[in-house]
């Protein structure tokens, strides 16, 4: 608004404020700013002592949550990781961070150095169940960059997360709609206990995404959407659109605090999934261009 209204300095100084974060702001302000986007660092450094990591497994909290998260009473164990912070440092949640990637809580990784405001890549976009999710990128065809990118944003890689509304597994797949596309895809034999399996809700949300990706011809912010609130609402939102627009200005006329939410944040996973890897694109070009199309019935539930 600065920049429109002729106040280019006072506009370009707090772009370049918020290109200094790797948030959903932060990367359009680099793109705004033709800068690369920033690069923290690969891994935590240095490595997680033994006498750290002991002094982890001897505090009685983080005992309590690991006991809750055995039991998958993941509500409770977070409380009691969450206890166990209070008192720590951004030096101390960062070893913990490791501690929790060491012990495969990739959900409480990611949650842990994220109070911190560092970037370091393994913790915050760890690639848990990484030759699956390749798979099933190869098989739908679909970036992997982006199944990462949506599958820390659904479950934090917890194969047995389940929502309030039913959604299961990795992906948050709906039963409902996991049996129409099984049926879709020709899955013989499809039940709804499988759904619960990595394989199986791999393959049942990769080909929803893509279906939904060809039916949003190419768009990846329509798309998620589509994926979080329903193909019909995303096909709604683009209709009401008066012109073509930013795919970042789409993503803030969704009406839904949770969908307008997750667009930016599955986007913004989907840069840092792809960061340094052939698949490498600027967050700008993910979002793309809306057009607006005229209210049509779905196909897909």
């Amino acid at each position: 608004a600065l920049i429109v209204t002729g106040k280019k300095t006072q506009g370009k100084k707090i772009y370049q404020t918020l290109s200094k974060n790797n948030s959903f702001y932060g990367l359009l302000a680099c793109d705004t700013l033709h800068l690369p986007y920033p690069a923290g660092q690969k891994t935590y450094i240095p490595p997680l002592s033994d006498a750290k990591a002991a002094t982890f497994a001897a505090n009685p909290s983080l005992q309590r949550a690991l006991r809750f998260y055995d039991l998958n009473l993941f509500y409770e164990g977070n409380r009691e990781w969450s206890w166990a912070m209070r008192t720590m440092g951004k030096t101390e949640r960062l070893a913990l961070a490791e501690y929790a990637l060491k012990l495969g809580l990739t959900h409480r990784a990611i949650n842990t150095s994220a109070t911190t405001g560092t970037l370091i890549r393994s913790q915050l976009y760890p690639l848990a169940h990484a030759e699956q999710v390749r798979q099933a990128a190869q098989l739908s065809g679909l970036p992997q960059g982006w199944l990462f990118g949506l599958i820390r944003q659904e479950s934090r890689f917890i194969a047995g997360a389940k929502s309030s509304v039913g959604a299961l597994g990795l992906m948050q797949v709906m039963p409902r709609t996991a049996r129409w596309v099984a049926k879709k895809i020709a899955i013989e034999n499809y039940r709804d206990g499988q759904l619960t399996r990595l394989d199986t809700n791999l393959m049942i949300g990769s080909q929803y995404l893509k279906l939904l990706y060809d039916n949003f011809e190419g768009s990846i912010p329509l798309s998620c959407a589509g994926y979080n609130a329903g193909p019909s609402r995303a096909i709604l939102w683009r209709s009401r659109l008066k012109r073509t627009v930013d795919g970042a200005v789409f993503a803030e006329t969704i009406p839904f605090t949770e969908t307008r939410e997750y667009v930016k944040q599955v986007t913004t996973n989907t840069v840092q999934y792809m960061f340094g890897t052939p698949e490498q694109k600027r967050l700008t070009d993910i979002l793309g261009k809306i057009t607006p199309k005229p209210l049509s019935e779905s196909k897909l539930p």
